[in-house]
């Protein structure tokens, strides 16, 4: 073939590379994504991964993405709020879907599979709608370069689903994911979690039996007598419908002609079952890097703000900064990213405290400079004051913004930020009165006479 064998070579590497992915991802797609044996359902009957996955998904459906730009000259990052891609991802992302169920589905992949897809329509080169891809019908299929098996080339989605499948590019698809090597598919709590959920699931399993059984789920009945195959068989079956199953609970058992009854049976406490239920529910919560007293009451014993704060860290952050690189990866074109656009999930609601906690928090933030009145008011659903009025530490001065004044109220003194004008009340009281003839109430009452002025005697 000569000269141009390194174009066959080359393609028949790809077409190999193809279909090695393609078998690898059916093989996987038959236990879950990434090989996982359990599936969403399986994970979500269980009440502590439902209220996990339900508290975190929550909190992160209801907040909004925003786009800033930076500010070269002084460092900051501008808010941008008219932008379309803002209405796709806070409003209505496409005809049938609404911006609260989609972050919900994207979430809810991101954490139980560790892989997150959207399908990016476009008309040209304006983003008209926005799809979630369920992570569990989506295979990534990756060419490598032939001289280095590492190196990935391409990139193509397969998306399989009801014995159909179709095929998306690279630009095509949003992917984030968690915990990747490759930065294709990544794994989430469902593959690190495996033998932990099985183990609650068994556990479920195993309380359901019991209370199945009820209130005799296994004993010996001893007679004083041999008794027959058949008469042994009625009275096994006449006892199991006596007296088996939580419906017949409490029943008096009554034995006749010297029969004993001894109970084989323990229960879940005896089993160590409810100290083991207690158990994996907290290894649960450390699985989702939850707080275990958001889940569960009784272990409250540190401030709602410090349960949110480690909540934001611990759990949010970590879900909400590959979500932010995704979509800023994909969404901004290359000379936005070079302007220095991003999108940015707004954490700002999620750290909820007390009615006191609050309003402390306000207070250090007033009595610091950070926040003004106005703002604080606008946080709590207040009208603003008319003026801008900003509380400053010395004791208590005032600075109003919109007129660049610095005004303090202990010594009536004012400052204009701009002229540089420094007013003194009291100063000017006492030199206009330096300028006012003052009159001496012994001339007033002397003679005319010596006032200057003639008699008119």
């Amino acid at each position: 073939m000569g000269f141009w064998s390194f174009m066959f070579d080359k393609e028949e590497n790809k077409e190999k590379r193809f279909y090695e992915s393609r078998y690898k991802g059916i093989k996987s797609l038959a236990y879950g994504n990434n090989g996982e044996e359990l599936t969403e359902d399986q994970v979500l009957s269980i009440p502590t991964a439902k209220a996990c996955r339900d508290i975190i998904v929550g909190a992160l459906k209801e907040l909004p993405v925003k786009l800033y730009k930076k500010d070269f000259a002084s460092g900051d990052y501008i808010e941008v709020k008219n932008d379309y891609r803002l209405d796709l991802l806070n409003r209505e992302p496409n005809k049938f879907t609404t911006a609260t169920e989609f972050k919900e589905q994207f979430f809810n992949d991101l954490i139980l599979h560790g892989n997150a897809y959207i399908e990016i329509v476009q008309n040209d080169s304006k983003i008209d709608e926005l799809w979630n891809l369920q992570s569990e019908y989506v295979m990534p299929v990756t060419y490598s370069n032939h001289m280095n098996k590492h190196r990935i080339t391409d990139v193509e989605y397969r998306l399989m689903f009801n014995g159909e499948n179709s095929l998306l590019t690279f630009d095509e698809v949003i992917a984030c994911v968690m915990n990747s090597s490759d930065g294709l598919v990544g794994k989430g709590v469902i593959f690190y979690g495996n033998d932990i959920f099985k183990l609650a699931l068994n556990e479920i399993e195993l309380s359901k039996n019991i209370m199945e059984n009820g209130s005799a789920p296994a004993g010996i009945l001893k007679f004083p007598t041999r008794l027959d195959d058949e008469s042994a068989k009625d009275i096994r079956e006449s006892w199991k419908e006596l007296y088996n199953g939580s419906k017949n609970r409490g029943k008096t058992i009554i034995l006749e002609e010297g029969v004993e009854y001894e109970s084989v049976t323990l229960t879940p406490t005896e089993l160590g079952l409810t100290t083991s239920r207690t158990t994996t529910g907290g290894e649960i919560c450390r699985l989702f890097s939850i707080p275990e007293a958001l889940v569960d009451s009784t272990k409250a014993n540190v401030s709602v703000e410090a349960v949110n704060i480690r909540y934001l860290q611990n759990c949010i952050s970590p879900l909400t900064t590959p979500a932010e690189n995704a979509l800023s990866k994909w969404l901004l074109s290359d000379s936005e990213k070079k302007l220095g656009y991003k999108f940015v999930i707004d954490t700002s609601d999620v750290i909820k405290t007390t009615l006191a906690e609050k309003y402390n928090a306000y207070k250090t933030g007033i009595d610091a400079g950070i926040l003004d009145i106005n703002e604080v008011r606008r946080k709590e659903g207040n009208l603003p004051f008319k003026k801008r009025i900003q509380k400053l530490s010395l004791g208590d001065v005032l600075h109003f913004v919109d007129d660049s004044i610095i005004f303090n109220p202990n010594t009536s003194t004012s400052y204009n930020l701009l002229t540089g004008e420094l007013r003194d009340p009291n100063k000017e009281i006492e030199e206009l009165k330096g300028n006012i003839p003052v009159v001496d109430k012994t001339v007033k009452d002397a003679p005319e006479s010596e006032l200057g002025v003639e008699s008119n005697e």
